[in-house]
């Protein structure tokens, strides 16, 4: 994909197939489904950058201009550079400790850290840390060890003289100290975009952060946090500092981590992706760290330098107070969207496409399509799997302790000559859960199309009050917040997918109205199951019910969501069931007999399918007749 142009009104960009489209900024603010149209979205404000793009520019602004206290249009210039490039230099600053202190003070008050507030340093080690050295620092960020990390650096070269010693004069009278500037989020564009598998890593991999330089100071973050944070589609920070990260936990998966780590160094490094220059006295850099990264080349000779950090909250609200009415901010802030998908309290229309052609066979092809359904090592969830296979589609088994799974997804994909593969997963973990859809998305041709959320348990104990807290709280993880953890590591692919409208490598991503999220329900949240004592039971199948309606309307455009509640059906689920009690169900079943899991197939594969594009928020009941009476 190839960007041709981009302008105040959208942009446009030629696809791989020589195709070219045109997008307006509002009209992708109407499409996104739960993102409103908003003036201050990284979208509209930032542009990314490296030497070929910059064409030899950088942003700057005169200080007299910034410390105009009758004009604000100093200071929009210079929050306005930062906001899009991540730097801007101001000149003309008076070389001295007092006013460049007073010009960082008027974007906001200076954070305090162990090293202080307000620094005016030399290279003589008073603190414990290499930047109070001559040593060269390799690009990176600061304070990667703070759970909030600093927003904006300043920087000020108030002298560099050669050393008094004419002996350590070098010989090209260079003093060396050249700055490093690299723009973190163009790093994280390109390692997408060639490396996708490497930038999810980098992107969900948590980091263990620390600071323990100093023999005072043992500072790390509220948690691990990745090298590149994301916010609605939109890169949002970057924390690199090879010399603050920790030792990384054992249940990392190393060489995925380091490759992405590699691959991340190859980019930054490439020349024509670092802005190199010499600071001067009078030439303020301001940079934003979360952004950019800085670093620089060794140096001899004494170098005095002054700057600050500023939150980065301060920072956002100087931006948007100097270029929009207060009233605009302010109403950005509070007023929310009434709905995913809406706009002035109504849907967007059209937010979902039409197949294409009337013939009725084509609509239930999934092929080329990538489909997940969870415990599927047997029963419903296997029965699932062979139906959306055979209907064309490469599925990822899911199994928690039935390794049958295994052997199943074998016969599977030797039988239908698709793509077929058991993943144990526990689904009652988010982490878990999310780190295998990931990896499977990379693993089948970088798309998700289905997901059927099948895992389930039983209540064994009887009458509720006699019953163990215990197991109702594990019948309650795996029923609900099983499909609540698969469903949130699902829409995340299903939005990208709709917006972009590519694979995860890049590539146009054909034959995609939208995702298709399917739930595992039961009659038993519809119904009370006489005489057997099933209330934790129900209540979680009711809750699922509820929960896919919900989400079937935050997912507006990206995504169908719907549900199947099975009735009695023969699978291992019952084997624990007395023969008196099946002969009950049996009385009360409208066709006088259990189900058979082949029997919910077609269930499963129209909700699946394009034939259910028209339907979404639905609980179809396939239970023999059962709950009409």
């Amino acid at each position: 994909m190839e960007l041709l142009k981009e302008d105040d009104e959208g942009f446009t960009i030629r696809w791989p197939d020589a195709h070219v489209s045109r997008y307006t900024w509002k009209w992708l603010a109407l499409h996104i489904p739960g993102m409103k149209e908003n003036k201050f979205a990284p979208k509209y404000t930032t542009k990314l950058w490296n030497l070929d793009l910059m064409q030899g520019k950088t942003p700057e602004v005169g200080y007299d201009q910034v410390m105009d206290k009758s004009s604000m249009a100093g200071m929009a210039d210079l929050t306005g550079n930062i906001r899009k490039y991540g730097f801007c230099f101001v000149t003309g600053t008076p070389v001295c400790p007092e006013a460049t202190k007073e010009l960082i003070e008027t974007i906001g008050p200076i954070r305090q850290t162990h090293y202080g507030g307000f620094y005016d340093f030399r290279a003589d080690m008073a603190k414990a840390d290499s930047a109070y050295s001559n040593e060269a620092l390799d690009l990176h960020t600061d304070t990667t060890y703070f759970t909030e990390p600093a927003g904006i650096q300043a920087f000020h070269l108030l002298s560099h003289t050669p050393p008094s010693s004419v002996s350590d004069e070098p010989e090209d009278n260079k003093l060396g100290g050249e700055t490093l500037l690299a723009d973190g989020f163009f790093i994280a564009h390109r390692l997408r975009l060639e490396r996708p598998d490497s930038f999810y890593t980098l992107r969900k991999v948590p980091v263990p952060w620390h600071s323990s330089g100093n023999p005072d100071v043992a500072v790390v973050p509220d948690q691990p946090y990745p090298v590149i944070t994301t916010h609605q589609g939109f890169f949002h920070q970057i924390r690199w500092n090879m010399a603050d990260r920790g030792t990384m936990p054992l249940d990392v998966n190393h060489i995925m981590f380091f490759r992405a780590m590699r691959h991340w160094d190859f980019i930054m490094r490439r020349w024509n992706n670092q802005l190199r220059f010499q600071l001067e006295p009078g030439k303020v850099l301001l940079f934003d760290n979360w952004r950019i990264l800085h670093g620089r080349t060794a140096f001899v000779g004494d170098r005095r330098m002054c700057g600050a950090y500023i939150q980065r909250d301060d920072f956002i609200s100087k931006w948007k107070l100097t270029h929009y009415d207060r009233e605009e901010v302010i109403d950005a802030n509070t007023t929310q969207l009434v709905g995913a998908g809406m706009v002035d309290k109504a849907f967007v229309r059209d937010n979902t496409g039409i197949p294409e052609g009337d013939r009725v066979f084509p609509l239930f092809s999934l092929k080329g399509r990538t489909a997940i359904v969870s415990g599927a090592g047997a029963g419903i969830g296997l029965a699932v799997a062979q139906a959306l296979a055979e209907a064309g589609a490469n599925v990822a088994i899911w199994y928690n302790s039935n390794k049958q799974a295994v052997a199943e997804a074998e016969k599977i994909e030797k039988e239908f000559g698709v793509k077929c593969k058991a993943y144990q997963v526990d689904v009652v973990s988010p982490e878990d859960v999310e780190r295998a859809v990931d990896d499977i998305v990379g693993e089948f041709n970088g798309r998700l199309d289905i997901v059927v959320a099948n895992s389930g348990i039983g209540w064994p104990n009887g009458a509720f009050i006699d019953g163990s807290a215990e197991t109702a709280r594990k019948v309650m993880a795996v029923n609900v917040d099983g499909v609540m953890w698969c469903a949130k590591a699902a829409g995340k692919h299903f939005r990208r997918q709709k917006k972009e409208g590519t694979t995860l490598d890049g590539k146009p991503l054909d034959n995609f109205l939208t995702g298709s999220f399917i739930a595992t329900a039961s009659i038993s949240g519809i119904i009370v199951n006489v005489p057997q004592m099933q209330a934790v039971y129900n209540a979680s199948k009711a809750a699922v019910v509820q929960f896919c309606k919900s989400l079937a309307v935050e997912w507006t455009g990206f995504s169908r969501v719907n549900t199947v509640s099975p009735g009695y059906m023969i699978t291992e689920m019952i084997d624990h069931v007395s023969p008196a009690m099946r002969e009950l169900w049996r009385d009360g079943i409208v066709m006088g007999r259990e189900g058979r899991v082949k029997e919910l197939k077609g269930a499963y594969l129209y909700l699946a399918s394009d034939a259910a594009s028209y339907t979404t928020g639905v609980d179809l009941v396939v239970d023999g007749g059962y709950s009409v009476p």
